[in-house]
């Protein structure tokens, strides 16, 4: 048991997990506005309006929890 808990508190472990998630949601962003982009250029536009709403919002959420880690630890 002990040297399970040693492992998930590893501090490669979460260091890792931290980078696989900042990676996983910048991919995301930028795969919503590359998606915008060409719905844009297609001639389409409630998609990419609601798609830009998404992307502001999920940058704006990384922005407000970062700022609120950041001060708490």
């Amino acid at each position: 048991m002990k040297e399970l808990e040693n492992i998930y508190n590893d501090e490669r472990v979460i260091f890792i997990a931290r980078k696989s998630y900042s990676f996983a949601f910048w991919v995301s962003v930028y795969a919503e506005f590359i998606g915008m982009s060409v719905l844009t250029y297609l001639g389409s536009e409630n998609i990419p309006i609601v798609l830009s709403m998404i992307i502001c919002f999920q940058v704006l959420t990384y922005v407000v929890a970062n700022v609120f880690y950041n001060k708490k630890y």
